[in-house]
């Protein structure tokens, strides 16, 4: 049996635009992935929007419909529940969403930690998130 991993890239984009690329292989027993952003990260993109999402499923594909959530330090989806239930087969990018579901950009105060449930055993997919100031 193996345990989640997680791991981030950093790629500035421009002079106000950062990329994050986080590449994960869910837990065997529970399907699920949890990365949450250091003190680095957290320093890195405070102050910036979220603005852009896109989900890769990778060779051993997750499974339909898994989820995705980026929690701020006070517990909200940054995504707004955009990034549920994602693709098994395709590449999917969505905007974050705001109260009454419309789109539009998340400002970063702190923390995130991105949480990935029902992935199936054992299964990888890549997550980006882009940041503008």
């Amino acid at each position: 049996m193996a345990g989640a991993t997680s791991s981030i890239v950093w790629n500035e984009e421009s002079s106000d635009v950062l990329k994050a690329t986080i590449t994960w292989l869910s837990d065997d027993a529970s399907g699920a992935v949890t990365h949450t952003f250091d003190q680095v990260d957290k320093e890195r993109v405070r102050g910036y929007y979220l603005f852009f999402m896109l989900t890769n499923p990778g060779a051993t594909a997750p499974t339909d419909n898994y989820d995705i959530t980026l929690l701020d330090d006070d517990s909200v989806d940054m995504a707004g529940g955009a990034l549920a239930d994602r693709d098994t087969s395709n590449s999917e990018a969505v905007l974050p969403l705001l109260s009454g579901g419309v789109a539009g950009d998340r400002i970063v105060n702190g923390g995130i930690a991105v949480t990935i449930t029902s992935a199936g055993n054992a299964k990888v997919g890549v997550l980006k998130l882009w940041f503008r100031r």
